[in-house]
């Protein structure tokens, strides 16, 4: 899947460079699929790869030249956005103060608006902007619970309901937050996992990745542009590359040291996929987030899930030592933020990166993943 969604991406990115009419469009999917089909069915298939990769880079020019359309109907689109602004309007009427509700609204709702410029640049200058951005990280914090407490404990013989209502979960909070694609990328791996745990098929990292990125991009092929896109992809695909054989490496005893540590090399694996694409568009990184990130994941839970508990017992007339609670947390998060972000020597600056040396960076990144697959080898024969 990775492969094909990499072809429909070259297809996409060409598309700019002419224009077809919808009558050549078509034949010329046409051909390539009778050239396909016919080559499979004489036993050629090592010649197939050839119109098998062609097909789907046609496919990617005829999607990106029919344009964007939505699967939903626009009723329903409506709806969702009537319930955000009441949402929205309900976290400003619980007692919090504007930076406190601001951070809960761009965490749980994707919504930035309330949050200062100054607070915004905080998260930038601090390396830890990817918190305010819903991703894998907040549906991951959100599903984390439900997933283990139903599947795993309560409901664990009722696997198919479970996963049913968790599918609905996923694609519920996609809809209400007006479907982010760094949102749908999660949900779409987060709903093969639960298919998985259903014992309906098999769980892949790499070809999961490539599904999600196959639907998105024929869905909205303009995706492919987006920097979230972009960021999305590589900060999972860094992770699949170098976090088990980092752990492969060492891994500390202690359960609770384990744990940090496991963190640590996620925050290390996702910038090593991510941080050639910061360069290049931002023109800044930070070395800082790298070491931090543990710790304001941590407060990043801890944040999201005492938000939720005092959104449900406000609803019910209480949640005064929630919000105390809360207050405190949002503010030693961002007293964090913002010693990290006045380190000049935390970050790199004012870096000017052509297209080319993107692509440099990561040949140097795939050697040292293979690297490590060498020195894993040795530890194996050692």
């Amino acid at each position: 899947m990775l492969l094909i969604a990499s072809l429909l991406a070259i297809g996409i990115y060409f598309s700019d460079f002419f224009f077809l009419s919808s009558e050549a469009m078509w034949l010329l999917v046409v051909l390539m699929s009778l050239l396909l089909v016919s080559l499979c069915l004489l036993g050629k298939q090592s010649i197939a790869i050839v119109p098998f990769a062609l097909f789907f880079v046609v496919a990617g020019i005829v999607r990106a030249q029919l344009g964007t359309f939505s699967l939903l109907p626009d009723a329903l689109l409506l709806k969702s956005e009537e319930l955000l602004h009441r949402l929205l309007n309900y976290v400003q009427h619980v007692g919090l103060s504007r930076d406190t509700a601001g951070l809960i609204q761009a965490m749980l709702l994707g919504n930035r608006a309330e949050l200062s410029g100054e607070v915004l640049q905080i998260y930038r200058n601090s390396g830890t902007s990817h918190i305010l951005a819903l991703s894998g990280l907040h549906l991951g914090i959100l599903f984390g619970l439900f997933n283990y407490w139903l599947m795993r404990v309560l409901f664990s013989r009722w696997r198919y309901v479970v996963g049913i209502v968790g599918l609905v979960f996923l694609w519920g909070y996609a809809l209400l937050t007006g479907f982010p694609i760094s949102l749908c990328r999660a949900s779409l791996m987060m709903s093969l996992l639960v298919i998985g745990q259903m014992r309906l098929v098999g769980n892949d990292g790499w070809h999961t990745l490539g599904l999600a990125a196959f639907v998105i991009l024929l869905i909205a092929p303009d995706s492919l542009y987006e920097v979230g896109f972009q960021l999305s992809f590589t900060a999972v695909a860094g992770i699949l590359m170098f976090y088990r054989p980092l752990c492969d490496i060492w891994l500390p005893s202690r359960w609770w040291t384990r744990g940090i540590w496991q963190i640590f090399l996620v925050s290390v694996s996702a910038q090593l996929g991510t941080f050639p694409l910061i360069l290049y568009y931002f023109h800044q990184v930070s070395w800082l987030g790298l070491f931090i990130s543990p710790l304001f994941i941590l407060l990043a839970t801890c944040i999201v899930y005492v938000g939720l508990l005092l959104l449900g017992v406000h609803a019910l007339g209480g949640g005064f030592l929630l919000g105390r609670l809360l207050e405190g947390l949002v503010g030693i998060q961002h007293g964090l933020m913002g010693f990290c972000s006045h380190l000049s020597s935390g970050r790199i600056v004012d870096v000017s990166l052509p297209f080319y040396c993107v692509v440099l960076l990561y040949i140097a990144i795939l050697c040292l993943r293979y690297s490590l697959w060498l020195f894993q080898k040795d530890i194996v024969r050692g």
